[in-house]
């Protein structure tokens, strides 16, 4: 009797490992899930609405739908909260639109306020119909694998941007990227393989973490990338990695962004 009590109990057990949801958040209002990061400051972050699991693995999948639009504040019980930050796997989805019942639910835009200045791990990952997006002008931090695999054509880093981890927009599309002058570390691989040109207006080479401090600052891209430098000097090192080392001819950094080439004269 012992006996069979204690297998239903592990095919009970292996049934709930198969099929889980767990909540991942604290509160929501209109449609937007919301942690709050910090009760004291008023602070909260963009999650999801739940975790599948499925044999024990997690299943992401993105529960919002078409074009969104996040606050920079929300107000749940009598407080005002402000959001600034998206949250790890907040939008994240796995497979593509071909694995889905409804592959039309997918997040097509997003419009993020200006008080976001954190991107969590995988927030956009595989989001397939995300092909641009404006970033606000107070993101300092994008974290690991943030747009992974998004269809990204077009995209502007913000000035006060201090770090972009380790396959931050790893399989992204974009040929040409700015590197804002303020960026410090600037992870493995953390640039798509599709870059052509990258301008660095950074007056040293980031850093590109300790986790990966054998690479000497490999950021990604390819040995075909074209690296435009304020110092060709002060970029020297990264030339072990293959790439092409242009010096800007101008300090208006903002002139070079379009060349990085001696303009024509007639």
């Amino acid at each position: 009797m012992m006996k069979r009590i204690a297998i239903i109990y592990v095919l009970l057990i292996i049934m709930l490992q198969w099929s889980v949801t767990v909540s991942a958040y604290d509160f929501e209002v209109d449609g937007i899930y919301y942690n709050i990061v910090s009760e004291s400051e008023l602070k909260v972050e963009v999650t999801y609405d739940k975790i599948y699991n499925s044999n024990s693995n997690p299943f992401y999948k993105c529960f919002y739908y078409g074009d969104i639009s996040i606050p920079s504040s929300v107000n749940y019980n009598g407080k005002t909260y402000q959001v600034t930050k998206i949250g790890n796997y907040a939008f994240a989805t796995t497979g593509t639109s071909s694995s889905y019942e409804e592959p039309e639910k997918y997040l097509k835009s997003i419009q993020l306020p200006q008080t976001i200045a954190n991107i969590g791990q995988y927030a956009f990952y595989n989001c397939q119909s995300l092909k641009s997006i404006t970033l606000p002008k107070q993101l300092k931090y994008i974290q690991s694998h943030a747009f992974e695999s998004c269809p990204l054509i077009d995209l502007s880093l913000p000035e006060l941007l201090q770090r972009v981890d380790e396959y931050a927009f790893k399989d992204c599309k974009m040929t040409s990227l700015v590197i804002p002058k303020n960026v410090k570390v600037l992870n493995y691989q953390a640039l798509p393989t599709t870059l052509r040109e990258v301008v660095m207006l950074p007056n040293v080479p980031p850093e590109i973490g300790t986790r990966f401090s054998s690479y000497t600052r490999y950021y990604g891209g390819s040995s075909t990338t074209e690296i435009m430098v304020t110092s060709k000097t002060a970029y020297e090192a990264i030339r072990v990695n293959g790439y092409k080392i242009v010096e800007m001819l101008t300090p208006d950094s903002y002139e070079l962004i379009y060349t990085g080439k001696a303009p024509s004269v007639s």
